[in-house]
């Protein structure tokens, strides 16, 4: 913190007096420092510098997400002031449905069935490995969808046959190309057998779920493109990535720097703040909440 200037004021004794009693509560646990330095940074930063400081070296902890709003005196305002867990993918998928119907009938269209109990374990039982929970919960939700759609912010979520093809078409170009070992120019290799698609980008890029056992097994990266797989700046995990999504849809927002539009179709459709069009065709931002 010595290097902080901006922190070392924040936790001047008259600042830090007021947070005291969160310390006591919470203990010196993950996540309750991030919390507090949020807190009480937000006093001397602009509202709208608040988001860049917390992506760029204010993270806490993925379980919370931390949505303050600023008083007109620059204090956060009590019901804004505490961490939010992370929803599981069945109750973000109900969030993210239940705005679909309210602003998007072709959005929902898009949806297919949930993936049956016996499609699961055959996914399973081919790919070698334990579906990651959070796919699996997502899946009993949502097959994937019927045609490549953004729903999700670049990339669409596949059904659970398709996982299975991909995830056979990487593993057999891996091993005839030597991609499963990482090059010397490459952090990771181009394709991992605990690697498990779930979604596709527009340009044939997988995005999977890293199934290696360590501090990092569950986030999210891309492979079976171009190069290495990268996890740069990658999701925690499904769920995370979900929740972003419904909370975006809902009170507004973007997912990392992506805000939700809607189409001449009523097509949802993610990009920069302040994009215009979409091929030529009109984009208008994506209505907040369910009103």
């Amino acid at each position: 913190m010595a290097d902080r200037p901006d922190l070392a004021l924040a936790f001047s004794p008259d600042n830090w007096k007021p947070h005291k009693a969160l310390w006591k509560a919470h203990g010196e646990r993950e996540g309750t420092r991030a919390l507090i330095e949020v807190l009480l940074l937000a006093r001397h930063l602009p509202h709208e510098h608040l988001p860049s400081w917390t992506a760029a070296g204010g993270q806490l902890t993925h379980h919370h997400l931390i949505r303050p709003s600023i008083r007109p005196d620059g204090r956060v305002r009590q019901d804004d002031a505490m961490p939010q867990q992370t929803l599981p993918p069945s109750e973000s998928w109900r969030r993210i449905e239940s705005w679909l119907a309210t602003h998007s009938a072709s959005g929902l269209a898009l949806l297919n069935p949930p993936a049956t109990p016996g499609e699961l374990r055959d996914a399973e039982q081919a790919l070698g490995i334990r579906l990651p929970s959070d796919l699996a919960d997502s899946l009993r939700c949502h097959n994937g969808l019927t045609t490549w759609a953004t729903l999700v912010p670049e990339q669409s979520p596949l059904p659970v046959g398709e996982i299975v093809d991909r995830w056979k078409t990487c593993m057999d170009v891996a091993t005839e190309n030597d991609g499963l070992t990482s090059r010397p120019w490459d952090d990771e290799p181009w394709w991992h057998p605990l690697w498990v698609p779930w979604a596709e980008s527009a340009d044939g890029g997988a995005q999977v779920i890293d199934q290696r056992p360590g501090p990092s097994e569950g986030r999210l990266g891309w492979a079976g493109h171009s190069g290495g797989g990268d996890f740069t700046d990658s999701w925690p995990g499904l769920a995370d990535l979900l929740h972003a999504v419904a909370l975006a849809l809902h009170d507004g927002g973007g997912v990392r720097g992506l805000h939700p539009y809607l189409a001449t179709q009523g097509e949802l459709w993610w990009d920069e703040v302040d994009c215009q069009e979409l091929d030529g065709q009109p984009l208008t931002p994506a209505p907040i909440g369910l009103s």
